[in-house]
């Protein structure tokens, strides 16, 4: 008997030693969305390729920055309860000031259907830009960002259907 609580409480110890910390937990992430979702480019996305993406996302309404998201939220129609798509950069880190101003502007369930979609391109000639597949670090610190800070799901566009 002496033996089954040692065993018991050396379990507790590894588990209580090993949490699944905050800062190890990824957002789902997912390829598809919800047609009719509003997108906000905070990426400052090229014409042409924002353009592709909220064709290949069938979004109702896409609003450029500089946004004022207060003021833009106010204009969605809670009852609906669209998903919200947020653009950002993958290769810039994202920032507290982010979560802060999604966490006060959202609602719980705007909250909850929030994607952040981390994107990268490339410019292959004048006008002629791409996405292309995020470098896996950024891709993992945006879902970190996104299952930490702002309890959202990571949205990834390079999967979506052309």
């Amino acid at each position: 008997r002496k033996t089954e609580t040692l065993s018991t409480d050396q379990n507790r110890k590894v588990s209580a030693e090993n949490p699944i910390s905050e800062i190890d937990r990824l957002a789902k992430s997912v390829t598809e969305i919800p047609v009719d979702s509003i997108l906000f480019d905070l990426a400052h996305t090229p014409d042409s390729l924002l353009s592709d993406i909220g064709e290949r996302l069938r979004v109702a309404t896409i609003h450029r920055t500089p946004v004022d998201l207060h003021s833009q939220l106010q204009r969605v129609d809670n009852a609906n309860s669209p998903a919200l798509v947020v653009l950002v950069r993958s290769w810039e880190p994202p920032l507290a000031e982010l979560a802060d101003s999604l966490r006060e502007e959202l609602t719980a369930e705007q909250q909850s259907n929030l994607f952040i979609a981390p994107i990268d391109w490339v410019s292959a000639s004048q006008k002629n830009e791409r996405l292309v597949e995020p470098q896996v670090a950024h891709t993992q610190e945006w879902r970190r960002f996104c299952a930490s800070a702002v309890d959202c799901t990571h949205l990834s566009l390079d999967g979506a259907k052309p």
